[in-house]
């Protein structure tokens, strides 16, 4: 049996309501946004979440992800929460280094 996009998408929308669940308009796409951000939080240490927040920040700005990162403890910070970001990616079917993407998913 064939079931369309739109049927299913209804479906998760009626399901989400009935449930108290707010997608923020992001409908199903919204999983994968709730999946990032639930694993980002399981992969990375409180010191991860913050320079992985200033990173986004730079890239918001139009700077380089490593903008400013210039000791050695961010800098092992940064691989570390870049590394993490890249895993959420990959098991997202992602590939790596897609700072535009972890705004979407991963900022605030």
């Amino acid at each position: 049996m064939n079931v369309s996009y739109s049927t299913v998408r209804e479906g998760v929308n009626v399901a989400c309501k009935r449930a108290g669940v707010t997608q923020a308009g992001r409908e199903c796409h919204g999983f994968r946004h709730a999946y990032a951000r639930e694993r980002m939080h399981q992969l990375m240490p409180s010191e991860q979440k913050q320079i992985m927040n200033r990173v986004l920040e730079n890239r918001k700005i139009g700077r380089a992800a490593d903008y400013g990162i210039l000791s050695e403890h961010d800098k092992q910070l940064y691989a570390a929460a870049r590394e993490a970001m890249d895993q959420i990616h990959s098991e997202l079917g992602h590939g790596k280094n897609r700072w535009a993407l972890a705004m979407r998913y991963m900022g605030n």
